[in-house]
């Protein structure tokens, strides 16, 4: 009930899905926005997650709750301090979710992952649209 109240679930004609595993592509401005926020911040030495602390921020939606959370927080230990650099930073940033097909897991955690998924593994590589130049 709270995803679809947040508008996390996705209606089809058959049915109501949720993407739950993720792979994040980040482009240029946002990388760059990145870069600009480790110089001003860095090296970073609090623990951050990809989930509660970037991707809330970014996205046109209004109604960011953790965010409002967070600001509405008296506290200034130097984790909060460091989320909300991250939400000034990145909070009018679009976000585009790219849903890979439902029974494919691609892991590109690692650099060699990263590099045999996006020149050596073909379906990866076809679901992307990549091509050799």
């Amino acid at each position: 009930d709270l995803m679809r109240s947040r508008g996390a679930v996705i209606n089809t004609e058959k049915d109501e899905k949720v993407y739950s595993d993720s792979a994040f592509w980040f482009d240029a401005p946002l990388t760059n926005k990145l870069i600009d926020l480790y110089k001003e911040i860095g090296p970073l030495d609090v623990e951050m997650c990809i989930y509660g602390d970037l991707l809330t921020c970014l996205g046109e939606r209004e109604d960011k709750h953790y965010i409002s959370k967070l600001y509405s927080s008296d506290e200034e230990k130097k984790d909060v301090k460091v989320k909300k650099q991250v939400y000034q930073k990145l909070g009018k940033t679009d976000l585009s979710i790219l849903s890979l097909h439902q029974s494919k897991f691609y892991h590109l955690g690692t650099t060699q992952e990263y590099l045999h998924g996006l020149t050596n593994d073909k379906c990866l590589r076809m679901e992307l649209n990549l091509e050799n130049i």
